[in-house]
């Protein structure tokens, strides 16, 4: 192969790359766009997690105002990443925070100094900050790989089941490292298929973060799963066109679909972590 050859071959790739990723862009773009077109009104879809149950007690994990039981699975996990450790008094950037649900939660329950949320998604974004009027929470429209926010401006940053969407991990990673002052803390949960779980903790390691918790949530998303299968199904036939629903059903995880089967069977792992920026 000649020289000119193969530099034709990069310049391929890197389009074709760039077209993958833009096509993956747009795709999760328009699913939370449509989201939250069909419940503008109902205003039922507040958070967009699987959720957790504890598979020991299998008992609530906190006590919730009656309005906020529907949420009780996805609120359980928010409970059991966030308050990995003592975030009181700590100022705290959501990464991904989509329709707000998680980071209400943290500022009513938590008693942090301040939360703030960020969302590829202007539209939830919008929402979170229409819907949930509580004092030290906020939300703007962001970019996980482009955060504006300046250097150590906050205690905690706190990234739940949205990673998976971003194109370049590694941009996301560095950025969360840098907004967080010395001694901060990265919280962090998400899945991925389970032969890459080492390449993922190296990446979040990549910075200079230093690993202080890890921990498997497979069994706690599955019991969530099943418990909140009826309603996500009600949702769907009630609200979803019906050319969409069997990608709804795939993005929901309800029972059988292909992400239920590999977090049921170990294929994918829905993995914690708690990280350390060094003082």
């Amino acid at each position: 192969m000649s020289a000119t050859d193969s530099t034709v071959q990069k310049k391929r790739w890197r389009f074709a790359q760039a077209f993958a990723n833009l096509t993956k862009r747009i795709m999760v773009l328009t699913q939370y766009h449509y989201i939250n077109r069909i419940d503008a009104v109902d205003k039922q879809v507040r958070l967009m997690n699987y959720g957790w149950i504890d598979p020991q007690s299998r008992q609530p994990l906190m006590p919730l105002d009656p309005d906020e039981e529907p949420d009780r699975n996805a609120l359980q996990l928010y409970h059991r990443v966030v308050t990995a450790i003592d975030i009181r008094d700590k100022e705290i950037l959501e990464v991904g925070s989509g329709r707000g649900g998680g980071a209400a939660y943290i500022a009513k329950y938590l008693d942090p100094r301040r939360v703030h949320g960020v969302d590829f998604c202007a539209a939830s974004a919008l929402f979170a900050n229409k819907y949930w009027k509580r004092p030290r929470l906020s939300f703007s429209p962001g970019n996980a790989e482009k955060l504006r926010h300046s250097d150590n401006a906050f205690d905690i940053v706190v990234n739940i089941e949205s990673s998976h969407c971003y194109i370049h991990m590694d941009r996301f990673v560095a950025h969360a490292y840098r907004v967080l002052r010395p001694g901060g803390y990265f919280l962090f949960a998400d899945f991925r298929p389970a032969d890459q779980i080492g390449d993922l903790r190296t990446e979040l390691e990549k910075p200079g973060f230093q690993l202080i918790e890890e921990e498997n949530l497979n069994n706690g998303v599955v019991l969530a799963l099943d418990a909140d299968d009826a309603r996500k199904r009600e949702f769907i036939e009630e609200k979803v066109d019906e050319r969409r629903k069997p990608m709804f059903e795939i993005f929901a995880a309800i029972i059988d679909s292909p992400m239920y089967k590999a977090f049921k069977s170990g294929e994918s792992a829905y993995m914690r972590y708690v990280f350390k920026k060094p003082e």
